[in-house]
């Protein structure tokens, strides 16, 4: 299922903004592409006449980054990077540069609820080939669509126009308790760097301080209430060094650590020692590990569906 939106504009023509990138090569290459630049659509391309440009390297995700220096770089072509030297595997790159005609990215939430809402209570009349059929909904995303899913759930989203429920239950899997760019200016869905909104405060579902600018909020802002409830059963693989997990206890910068429960409507599952998604490159004489996680999946599946099931 893909969405075409339409391009914000401003009041006086284009409206043009900074877009992050990330990369971090495996070998040496002359020029990278990356999300958005690699775009089919001219949206989101470099404005290569932008003199404030600016592109980093760093050794390790702690290193300090270091600028280089704007005469040794340039866009190649609207969809590549150019370094002189090349650039060098393992080492963390950042690009910011300035993009014009930013698409709407977040009707994306709006139409994944309305659709599931039309499916739920428009009548046949209307070309509903559900009608009538369904009782519950339920809703799973895998990593990147985890993160929607707790985004839609994050902005209250889970009712519709009318106030009626679209979502019994949420299976967020290996998410993680991160978001995602998925409702912002040049929003990037796929964007994994941890410097991202994504990985910004709160991480969980029942109110939380954020130590550091002492605010409270919790990630499924107004999930909680009698309509707008969903059960969230989330499924977590462990995935060292990609910062994309939520452990029980958050440290954040050189705090103690903040401990947290989760919600009562909501479960917890880590599935330890599996893959972030089925492997291609496992040796010969060993057996994959995709398929460890699919029985438990299975298993969550079908206790949120009863879990969710109406009580007597």
């Amino acid at each position: 299922m893909a969405l075409t939106v339409p391009v914000a504009r401003g009041e006086h023509g284009p409206i043009s903004g900074p877009v992050l990138c990330e990369w971090r090569p495996n070998s040496r290459v002359a020029t990278l592409a990356h999300w958005p630049i690699a775009i089919t659509s001219p949206s989101r391309r470099p404005i290569s006449t932008d003199p404030a440009a600016r592109l980093t390297v760093r050794d390790h995700a702690g290193a300090p980054a270091v600028a280089i220096a704007r005469e040794a770089w340039r866009f190649a072509d609207p969809t590549h990077v150019a370094l002189d030297g090349g650039f060098e595997p393992g080492k963390i790159y950042e690009l910011v540069y300035r993009a014009e005609n930013p698409p709407l990215v977040g009707l994306g939430l709006l139409a994944v609820r309305d659709a599931a809402a039309w499916l739920r209570s428009a009548p046949a009349g209307a070309g509903n080939p559900c009608a009538g059929e369904l009782e519950r909904a339920y809703v799973i995303g895998v990593s990147q669509t985890g993160r929607f899913l707790r985004h839609l759930l994050y902005l209250g989203l889970n009712e519709d126009e009318a106030g009626r429920k679209v979502f019994d239950g949420v299976f967020v899997h290996i998410a993680g308790g991160r978001r995602g760019e998925f409702n912002q200016r040049f929003g990037q869905p796929s964007l994994n760097a941890t410097a991202s909104v994504g990985s910004l405060f709160p991480f969980t579902d029942t109110p939380a301080v954020d130590p550091v600018h002492r605010r409270a909020r919790r990630a499924a802002r107004a999930a909680r209430s009698a309509w707008n409830a969903a059960e969230d059963r989330r499924g977590q693989h462990r995935r060292p060094s990609t910062g994309a997990a939520t452990p029980r206890s958050c440290t954040p910068t050189s705090r103690a650590p903040v401990t947290w429960r989760p919600h009562r409507e909501t479960r917890v599952y880590l599935f330890a020692g599996c893959q972030h998604t089925p492997g291609t490159r496992a040796a010969a004489r060993r057996r994959p590990q995709h398929g460890l996680a699919r029985p438990a999946a299975r298993s969550t599946s079908s206790t949120t569906r009863r879990s969710c099931a109406p009580r007597s």
